[in-house]
């Protein structure tokens, strides 16, 4: 003999659950899917090392007003700087590769800093995990996701060699340095 009202009950609480999960997975933003655009790929761990050590990305941030962009540059011993050509404004970390279905890195220990009106400031370091999924013409779609838990999606240009941002890198930390207590 089964007692129907309590199979009910734990019917009710297992569907009560598998909403709250699916509405809580729906809560976070984009699915890593949303990144992969017909005609890309995903990269093995060794494809993401040798697209991005030693080469820089150059992201337009102002809807292409001429200079001001922010270029990103990934060494080969795993530190990251990047310098915001708009504002005064630098990030340092160290990336890595990391093996996953997807194919991608992070950043770990991500520190922003610059300069402004009011002085020196600097956010707390925050990691992102992002997977990256190649275009044909050598552009990209990464989805990631920071310490925070937000979610997004982005474009991303081709790497170039070198980190043509260096000297303004250098110019801005140390006018940081010199305005620090």
């Amino acid at each position: 003999m089964t007692n129907h009202p309590y199979l009910s009950r734990v019917s009710i609480c297992l569907l009560s659950i598998c909403v709250l999960f699916v509405s809580g997975c729906l809560r976070d933003g984009p699915p890593i899917s949303a990144a992969m655009v017909e005609g890309s790929r995903t990269l093995t761990e060794a494809e993401v090392y040798s697209r991005y050590a030693g080469n820089s990305i150059r992201f337009d941030i102002t809807d292409g007003a001429k200079g001001y962009f922010t270029e990103l540059y990934f060494a080969k011993n795993g530190s990251f700087q990047s310098v915001d050509f708009y504002r005064q404004e630098i990030t340092e970390g160290t990336w890595q590769t990391h093996d996953s279905p997807f194919g991608g890195y992070v950043w770990k220990n991500a520190t922003t800093s610059g300069i402004d009106e009011e002085g020196v400031y600097r956010f707390e370091p925050y990691d992102v995990h992002l997977l990256v999924n190649v275009l044909q013409d050598g552009t990209a779609m990464l989805w990631g996701r920071d310490t925070n838990g937000e979610q997004y999606v982005v474009s991303q240009p081709k790497p170039t060699s070198g980190f043509q941002g260096r000297a303004r890198f250098n110019e801005i930390k140390r006018k940081i340095s010199a305005a620090s207590p």
